[in-house]
């Protein structure tokens, strides 16, 4: 029912600007809607139509569904279905890929000659990238001893605070090789990788990585963990509101 009503919220949207324009010339193959054009069409066949992307439509009507509920989003991270509480001295930068949901920076004024860490947050869709021994592999191969070869790291498994999530946790310090793949690696002595595989949402398996120098990384480990507890299915999720819809 929301998509529907978003759907036909945007076309006719574009029917009034269209209006307000006057008589500007308009782009070739540019096709304009009225409420009667639409009549019996599929939300297939409106989506091919509208010149909108449906997830930005489908995300404001969370946001405006979470704000109705309660839900205060000045401190919270709306991100692969999931709601959390990131740490308020993090600053979010913007993102250059698709898989990257969220993207922070954490410096710590105390450990100011060392460079920032980061926190990224990514999702690949409901499959997920592996599982959860394949990640904590991935992420112990890009930390190694003097030897150049991999530090057995540390793991930890524990419930979010929230039902029905529950989260795999591993660190490991030591020479961190940074760069793309298929590239050769720069070496980072004395960093600190903490991953983290959090199941149970409901658009599947998410996964974080906060990397840095040792220091700054040791310093917001509290921090992060403490943001893993507060994961939680976006209300508007969990609610199941396509099945209610279905009810009615």
């Amino acid at each position: 029912m929301f998509r529907t009503l978003a759907i036909m919220t945007t076309l006719l949207g574009l029917l009034t600007s269209l209006a307000l324009s006057g008589c500007g010339e308009e782009a070739p193959d540019t096709q304009y809607l009225s409420e009667g054009d639409v009549d019996g069409w599929t939300e297939e066949e409106l989506w091919s139509k509208s010149e909108v992307d449906e997830e930005d439509i489908l995300e404001e009507i969370r946001a405006e569904t979470r704000q109705r509920n309660g839900e205060d989003l000045s401190d919270r991270l709306a991100a692969a279905g999931l709601l959390w509480n990131p740490p308020d001295d993090w600053s979010q930068v913007e993102s250059d890929s698709a898989m990257r949901v969220a993207e922070f920076e954490i410096i710590e004024a105390q450990y100011e000659e060392y460079d920032a860490a980061e926190m990224v947050i990514f999702h690949f869709g409901p499959e997920g990238a592996g599982t959860v021994d394949a990640n904590i592999e991935r992420w112990a191969r890009m930390i190694v001893g003097e030897h150049g070869r991999p530090l057995l790291p540390s793991i930890e498994t524990f419930p979010s605070e929230r039902a029905g999530i529950y989260i795999t946790l591993t660190a490991s310090t030591g020479t961190y090789l940074s760069g793309m793949p298929n590239e050769e690696p720069e070496p980072r002595r004395n960093w600190t990788l903490l991953g983290a595989v959090v199941q149970g949402g409901p658009l599947g398996p998410v996964y974080l990585r906060l990397v840095g120098p040792e220091p700054v990384v040791t310093a917001n480990y509290w921090p992060f963990k403490d943001m893993l507890r507060t994961v939680r299915i976006d209300p508007v999720y969990a609610e199941n509101g396509d099945d209610e819809d279905d009810e009615e």
